[in-house]
């Protein structure tokens, strides 16, 4: 006679059956991290080439790059930086026209101010190739309500940060120990550290194109930043540093720029909580870096893009980061 009596799965032989799919997923989960993260860094790298050919496209009917950042009348720093003339060469054709940028050269910045203090303003647009995917910022749109001082910015109303900064080359901050030998730095009649500095050329990029950067990554994330003294960050978080759009003051090098000064993926050490002076605030705002593990993707000025790590030698880094510096790069 059949034994009809169904037979179930006894405790252990669940257990044995969870501990193996548990294996297995955790055996599956760093690769579908690494899938992921790769990913991310194919389009980060994909931004920063649209940033590239936006470049070239510029330049293309220039003898020049576009101005990192031009400034006028010193004393109220007005400015505007070099992601807005790029905007037509990506697509933000409309973006531009409400910058009036001719306009802005010539230091007619007042038309521009109302319409900053809008949720439409342009110099608030959060355009998505502006933003690498490893690199989440507590906020992309930012409002200050009023002019914050520490900060020098001309004008308050609504901004949209980036992770992107362009090559200012051996130092770019604090602004008069800048050291202007990369492709984008202060131009225009009230410039510093010299007076009416020109934009670069493409001439001048006598280390050649594959060798220099042009444009790369920077991290708006640093939660040891944010705990400097406040007067010491400028009144800025971390991520507050990182306008695109910036309209004045001579904090510009900062916000639109970085350098081969410091190491990649720098962070601001434990050290430098409740900070009261400058140091740490300023050796954050040099250096380039990235969400991305173990390095930051860095457009070169031949259009190409390369993920360079954070164990490249400083002889190698700075050589990268001068148009003219004569130096043999080597890493």
């Amino acid at each position: 006679m059949r034994d009809s009596t169904r037979r179930g799965f006894t405790l252990v032989e669940l257990l044995v059956v969870i501990a193996i799919i548990g294996t297995l997923v955790a055996l599956l989960l760093p690769a579908v991290q690494a899938a992921r993260e790769a990913a991310r860094r194919s389009q980060c790298s994909n931004n920063l080439k649209q940033f590239g050919l936006a470049v070239q496209n510029y330049i293309s009917g220039n003898e020049y790059y576009p101005d990192g950042y031009w400034q006028t009348y010193r004393g109220t720093y007005k400015g505007v930086s070099f992601f807005v003339p790029l905007l037509p060469f990506m697509e933000q054709q409309n973006i531009y026209d409400l910058w009036d940028y001719p306009q802005l050269k010539q230091g007619e910045f007042y038309h521009l101010k109302a319409k900053l203090l809008t949720p439409e303003s342009p110099a608030a647009a959060d355009i998505n190739s502006f933003h690498c995917p490893s690199d989440t910022p507590e906020e992309r749109v930012i409002y200050f309500k009023t002019s914050p001082g520490g900060s020098g910015m001309l004008y308050p109303g609504y901004y949209s940060n980036t992770s992107y900064a362009g090559n200012y080359g051996t130092r770019n901050y604090y602004s008069n120990q800048s050291i202007p030998d990369g492709i984008f730095f202060l131009t225009g009649p009230e410039s510093f550290p010299e007076d009416d500095q020109e934009p670069a050329k493409l001439s001048q990029v006598a280390d050649g194109t594959s060798n220099t950067f042009l444009m790369g990554e920077r991290y708006n994330f640093d939660p040891i930043f944010d705990t400097i003294d406040e007067h010491h960050r400028n009144g800025l978080l971390i991520h507050q540093w990182s306008l695109w759009g910036w309209t004045g003051g001579y904090k510009g090098n900062a916000h639109l720029t970085r350098s081969s000064f410091q190491p990649i993926n720098t962070v601001v050490p434990p050290s430098c909580q409740g900070a009261s002076n400058y140091d740490c605030q300023d050796d954050r705002l040099m250096g380039w870096g990235s969400g991305h593990p173990g390095g930051a993707t860095i457009g070169l000025a031949d259009g190409s893009t390369r993920f360079v790590s954070d164990s490249i030698s400083t002889i190698a880094l700075a050589a990268y980061g001068t148009r003219d510096g004569g130096e043999i790069v080597s890493e």
